[in-house]
C-alpha cells in the first residue's frame, strides 16, 4: 500500500485536505515545506504543460534536487509529448539522490477545470506504472543503489494551489485531490 503525505505551507489548505481525506487513514498531513520531512521515495511535482520553471514550487524543487532534474524533465517531455505534456499525465524521473530517489511531474498549469484532479490522478497513475513495469523488473538484491526500487512513500503539495489560486478554490482543490486518490485506489 502506498503511503501518501500531503504537505503545504498553507494551513487552511491542509485543514481542508484533512477534512476531505478523513476516511483515508493511510494519508498523513504536514504543514510546512516538504524539505522538513524525513526521506521519502517520490515527490509529486506540479508544474506547467511546457515544463517552464515559473512558480515558487518549481524553483523549490530545482533548488532541492538540482538543475539536472529540470533538464531531464524537459528532455522527457520533448521526447514523449513533443514539448507539451497534457494534463492528466505524469512522468516519474530518477533524481540521483539516494534519500529522495524520484519525482513525479504532472501539469497543473494553466489552471483549468479539474486541474487538481487531473494532476493527482496523472501522478499516481505514473507511479503505479513505474512500480509495475520498471521497478518490479529489478529486485533489490540485483541492483546497486535505490534507483529502481519501488515507490512506497509519496509526498504531494497542493496541486495547482500557488500561481493564481483563489482562496475560495482551496476547498475545491482538496476535494479534487481526494476524489482522484479515491478513484486511483478503486482502480487497482
Amino acid at each position: 500500500m502506498l503511503s501518501l503525505y500531503i504537505v503545504d505551507i498553507d494551513y487552511e489548505f491542509i485543514e481542508y485536505t484533512k477534512e476531505a481525506f478523513q476516511e483515508h487513514k493511510e494519508v498523513n498531513f504536514n504543514i510546512g515545506p516538504f524539505q522538513q520531512l524525513p526521506p521519502f521515495d517520490c515527490l509529486i511535482w506540479p508544474g506547467n504543460i511546457h515544463t517552464l520553471c515559473t512558480s515558487g514550487m518549481d524553483n523549490t524543487v530545482v533548488d532541492f534536487y538540482g538543475e539536472n532534474i529540470h533538464k531531464k524533465l524537459q528532455s522527457y517531455v520533448q521526447l514523449l509529448y513533443r514539448g507539451k505534456q497534457p494534463p492528466g499525465t505524469g512522468i516519474v524521473l530518477h533524481t540521483g539522490i539516494d534519500e529522495y530517489p524520484y519525482v513525479a511531474y504532472t501539469p497543473t498549469f494553466p489552471r483549468r477545470e479539474e486541474t487538481a484532479y487531473k494532476g493527482m490522478i496523472g501522478a499516481l497513475n505514473a507511479i503505479r506504472e513505474f512500480n509495475k513495469n520498471e521497478a518490479q523488473q529489478y529486485p533489490p538484491e540485483k541492483t546497486k543503489g535505490p534507483w529502481l526500487r519501488p515507490i512506497n512513500t509519496v509526498v504531494s503539495p497542493g496541486l495547482g494551489t500557488y500561481l493564481g489560486m483563489l482562496k475560495e478554490d482551496v476547498k475545491e482543490t482538496a476535494l479534487q485531490m481526494e476524489q482522484a486518490y479515491r478513484d486511483w485506489k478503486n482502480s487497482v
